[in-house]
């Protein structure tokens, strides 16, 4: 019953009608797609200004006010906001009440914590958006369809929700063991698509190599981490499936698709984006409830070298194309069955308190867990609790609270959630 009211909350005319607004977006040509994007931005700013506490405040303090901004263009007289404000700020960033709003969380690539709020309509519009990029790809509503992410632990193999012919399969029972297990599942529910992780999908494809049997899934949607060529390659070749890659975040701020050509591009209408070197701004065009106004995002974009020069010192166009995306990368936990663990920032979701946390194995019986937090009687019992739901019994789990200087960078500076030295550490002393 709850997953039909669910997917009645989800699935209706008002999707319906959503999907075909966003679809006349992709339609628009650049002057007609400015001018949408122009009139949401200063409506929302706007609203911000009159109804939001936070950036009443931050606004005037910086020394602008709705005077000072007559169209995107002068976003630039604005200041950015952060992770750590919107965390430490969230109520105050609102423009009505919480009470009739929906909490969403999310872990980020750094395991701190972040609650946002979205509107009803916030929520059918990101709808709308996923559903148009499926249909984009052939996908529609009531196609068999496999999710092959997050949504299941180690308890669960897999659990079918016949509301919306969605079979759902844990990512984190993959091994040599289960992989039959997994092939009658999918072989028995004869899927038109497959959405999961990149890291999840490849595993699959592993095992499907080990053991030389190919499937034949027509259309893979990936997301939540970086696809990188071979990945692309391997899951074609074992699974069969023609891969389309989506980039998005949980504050809903940003939205990359890639067309049916291979191309990727910024999702129309959905936000305005400016491009730097090392980070963006984003500026969500559609939760007005709760608005984040040239929000820093960390993932580095390259746009293609035409964007590039159109776009001008900065900032393109909402549909500029991109070269690449860079960041979401991370390692795997391994255990001792053969089974690789892979995205497990869904442990830090909604956790209170952490800044930052990260999972290190040297050795193939335990892990590390070192988190930083800023209260000094952090209960890590619900950490300690998630994790043994990813990993098992097979490995145990040591929790360390440590400082920041102690979380481990790459030499760019990036951080990873997950870092395994345990196969380096095997492959050194095989030389």
């Amino acid at each position: 019953m709850l997953d039909y009211i669910r997917y009645k909350a989800r699935h209706n005319f008002l999707l319906d009608q959503k999907i075909r607004e966003v679809r006349s977006f992709h339609e628009m040509d650049s002057h007609q797609l400015r001018e949408y994007e122009n009139k949401k931005f200063l409506k929302i700013f706007n609203q911000a200004c009159k109804h939001s506490p936070f950036y009443k405040k931050y606004y005037a303090d910086f020394g602008v006010n709705v005077k000072s901004i007559q169209s995107m263009d002068d976003m630039y007289l604005l200041p950015q906001i952060d992770r750590n404000m919107v965390r430490n700020f969230k109520k105050d960033i609102l423009t009505g009440s919480a009470f009739y709003m929906f909490k969403g969380c999310t872990s980020g690539t750094s395991g701190s914590s972040l609650t946002v709020y979205r509107s009803f309509d916030s929520i059918l519009t990101e709808n709308a958006y996923i559903w148009n990029f499926r249909n984009m790809h052939g996908v529609h509503q009531g196609d068999k369809i496999v999710m092959l992410r997050g949504d299941l632990n180690r308890d669960q193999l897999s659990r079918f929700d016949k509301n919306s012919n969605i079979l759902y399969l844990s990512s984190y029972n993959i091994n040599k063991n289960n992989i039959y297990k997994y092939i009658k599942l999918l072989l028995d529910f004869n899927p038109k698509f497959i959405s999961g992780y990149p890291s999840s999908l490849e595993i699959l494809s592993n095992e499907l190599c080990r053991i030389n049997i190919n499937l034949n899934i027509p259309i893979a949607i990936t997301s939540s981490e970086t696809l990188y060529g071979f990945q692309r390659e391997k899951i074609k070749n074992y699974i069969g499936a023609d891969i389309y890659d989506w980039y998005g975040n949980a504050e809903r701020t940003v939205a990359i698709e890639e067309c049916p050509g291979g191309q990727y591009h910024f999702a129309p209408g959905y936000s305005i984006n400016e491009v730097f070197d090392n980070h963006m701004l984003t500026t969500s065009l559609f939760n007005d409830s709760f608005p984040l106004i040239r929000y820093r995002v960390d993932d580095v974009i390259e746009l293609s070298p035409f964007d590039k020069e159109s776009a001008g010192s900065v900032k393109g166009p909402a549909t500029a194309k991109i070269e690449k995306i860079h960041g979401r990368e991370d390692d795997y936990i391994h255990l001792p069955d053969g089974t690789k663990i892979g995205r497990v920032s869904k442990v830090f979701k909604g956790v209170d308190d952490v800044l930052f946390a990260q999972v290190l194995q040297d050795h193939p019986d335990y892990i590390f867990i070192n988190i930083v937090s800023d209260n000094p009687s952090f209960d890590n019992r619900e950490v300690l609790k998630r994790m043994r739901l990813l990993v098992g019994d097979q490995v145990a789990i040591k929790l360390q609270m440590v400082t920041e200087d102690k979380i481990i960078k790459t030499g760019a500076g990036k951080y990873r959630m997950v870092i395994n030295s345990l196969i380096k550490n095997r492959n050194h002393d095989k030389q």
